[in-house]
């Protein structure tokens, strides 16, 4: 792991740098079981363009060697990755439902009364000058996947549905924080070693 380029300091809350970095052999565990839930061999970024101050992340190519990843949907409808990146507590453990809204379980109980008394819609509020959360203001040019492999099990389904994809390689091109981006994907692989597989974007580029 390293990286070299230039660094420029201007201040407690200036720091830009442009350059190339290399990060090798990270796992990313579930805290749940240990598991890994992401790992990598090799990740080579060249063309970074990183910048504090503010945030702001320009990669022109990130090249990704044995790229592995365990995603999992839960009977809930929540996922092992949203889980794992969420604040504790926000999520419900896969067990338990996800939870409903306090209006639609009374509005449901006065149906089952007979009462279903609806009252005069009141004035939508006033609209707050608070700004809406800010996208992630990161752009990737382009992603090489080379020999990847991906868990992938969907308990939704009945019975559950388990497979591993194998032997991926391919790219993504246009990976955006800005609202409306839209990525193009082509990456081919192997499904349980067996038969062979092409992900590729909606338009079907």
């Amino acid at each position: 792991s390293g990286a070299k380029g230039d660094l420029v300091i201007g201040g407690p809350e200036v720091v830009h740098f442009k350059g190339a970095a290399t990060v090798s052999d990270v796992h990313v565990a579930d805290r749940l079981n240990g598991t890994d839930l992401i790992r990598w061999r090799k990740a080579a970024a060249t063309g970074v363009d990183l910048q504090l101050e503010p945030l702001k992340i320009s990669v022109s190519d990130l090249l990704l060697q044995q790229l592995y990843a365990q995603l999992v949907i839960e009977r809930n409808g929540t996922t092992n990755l949203g889980v794992a990146f969420s604040a504790p507590g926000t999520l419900p453990p896969a067990d338990q439902p996800l939870p409903e809204s306090a209006g639609d379980d009374e509005e449901e109980k006065e149906k089952e009364d007979g009462r279903d008394e609806r009252k005069p819609a009141e004035p939508a509020p006033a609209a707050t000058s608070e700004p809406e959360g800010e996208p992630l203001p990161v752009t990737i040019r382009k992603v090489r996947i080379v020999d990847g492999s991906m868990n992938f099990t969907d308990r939704t389904m009945t019975p559950e549905f388990a497979t591993g994809i194998f032997a991926m390689n391919g790219t993504i091109t246009g990976l955006s924080g800005a609202p409306g981006t839209v990525a193009e994907v082509s990456i081919d692989g192997s499904v349980d070693r067996y038969s062979s597989g092409t992900l590729v974007d909606p338009d079907g580029k």
